[in-house]
């Protein structure tokens, strides 16, 4: 077992969880209601951080891809900031993360409803071999066949992060504002 220390913000406790894990082959997402990232293994021991994107939503991960739902409906809920405040729905309630790191809004009724339709809790996760794991103050593995093992994470190494800070001044998804920032400002009469 290898430990990283990520450098993320760190959130307030609450009841609720306040980030979701999504597993793959290369690495992880990890998701909040706020942004993505992007978790890649370069090594045994050491990963690449990356935030993909400044926007959230509860997250799906269907046949490899990453989806980020919002809410279909208006609804009331607890702001950080404000208190309770009044929520209106998306235009495109499912959006899907593209190769190139865009979020872009599902236009396929079924595709969206399944996503939609999914229910996954934040704690539990099921690998592509079927198995669930299952994160309740211990790491269990339960295999489709219904066995469970504990999975004992007190052994484990310290493992090295690179966290990989785009410079939003040359990202070409960013041009557009970049060129009217980037205008020099007329001199004063």
């Amino acid at each position: 077992m290898t430990e990283f220390l990520l450098p993320l913000t760190i959130e307030p406790p609450t009841e609720a969880w306040t980030r979701a894990m999504h597993a793959d082959r290369h690495g992880c997402w990890i998701t909040s209601l706020h942004e993505v990232f992007r978790c890649t293994r370069t090594a045994s021991t050491e990963v690449t951080v990356e935030r993909v994107t400044t926007e959230g939503g509860r997250s799906v991960v269907d046949e490899g891809r990453l989806f980020l739902r919002t809410f279909p409906k208006a609804i009331v809920r607890t702001d950080r900031r404000y208190g309770v405040v009044r929520i209106e729905p998306a235009a495109h309630p499912v959006r899907m993360l593209d190769d190139a790191g865009q979020l872009v809004p599902v236009e396929d009724a079924a595709l969206a409803a399944r996503i939609l339709a999914r229910r996954e809790l934040p704690h539990v996760a099921r690998s592509v071999d079927d198995t669930r794991w299952i994160a309740a103050e211990e790491l269990i593995a339960e295999d489709p066949d219904g066995s469970r093992e504990r999975i004992d994470l007190e052994i484990r190494a310290c493992g090295t992060v690179q966290w990989l800070r785009s410079d939003p001044m040359t990202n070409p998804n960013n041009a557009d504002i970049i060129t009217v920032i980037s205008l020099p400002i007329p001199d004063e009469p």
